[in-house]
């Protein structure tokens, strides 16, 4: 029989599912949608142990969308018993963006079995530290939040700039995004349409230290 507690997080799971199969947080109503999605996981996430069970079941839904949300939650519910589905989905899942979630959920539960087969993974695949940085920023803007320490980073390049964290994130964004090559003064041009600050190569090498593979 299941609980309340479970039931509760099939109803809000199948919601996020809805609104992650119609992709209407990359349509003009981005802020709208988005907060909904970052409410239901926040939720979710509450739920705790009663949703995992639904959570994991969502990692081999068809929509990769769903299965990288999936793995975001149970990394921060921080519950062990999601340590082998994680794993293998970071091993297994078709979707480079669900295995880079599914270990970035792997790093957040910690264990050492979870953290060894992360770092392991990341080696084997050449995942860069901007590549790292880049899963976690979009952590950030999906979720609300990401590693406290590239946080306490952001957060001290913000105060330096006089700038909000969200500029800091989004300019790092802007620099690792895939974008033709552009000249200086276009890339500036750019930049100051968008509202995009500019960080030195010094602020990126400090954002992206602590992911450096040992």
């Amino acid at each position: 029989m299941i609980d309340e507690q479970t039931e509760l997080a099939n109803v809000l799971l199948q919601r996020l599912v809805v609104s992650l199969s119609v992709r209407d947080w990359e349509d003009s109503h981005l802020d709208q949608a988005m907060s909904e999605r970052k409410s239901l996981m926040t939720q979710v996430v509450c739920i705790g142990a009663s949703a995992i069970n639904p959570l994991v079941a969502l990692l081999s839904h068809p929509d990769w969308a769903v299965r990288g949300d999936a793995a975001l939650m149970l990394g921060h519910i921080k519950s062990v018993v999601a340590v082998q589905p994680l794993l293998a989905t970071m091993s297994d899942d078709d979707n480079i963006i669900v295995r880079r979630s599914a270990a970035s959920a792997l790093e957040r539960i910690g264990t050492h079995e979870a953290v060894q087969a992360t770092r392991s993974w990341y080696g084997r695949n050449g995942i860069s530290a901007q590549a790292r940085v880049q899963q976690k920023i979009g952590e950030y803007l999906i979720y609300g939040e990401t590693d406290a320490m590239l946080v306490w980073r952001a957060n001290e390049l913000a105060g330096r700039k006089g700038v909000a964290l969200s500029d800091i994130f989004s300019a790092r964004l802007f620099l690792l995004a895939e974008k033709p090559p552009l000249a200086p003064e276009m890339e500036a041009l750019l930049r100051k349409d968008l509202g995009i600050i500019e960080l030195t190569p010094q602020d990126c090498a400090y954002l992206d230290e602590m992911y450096q593979l040992i």
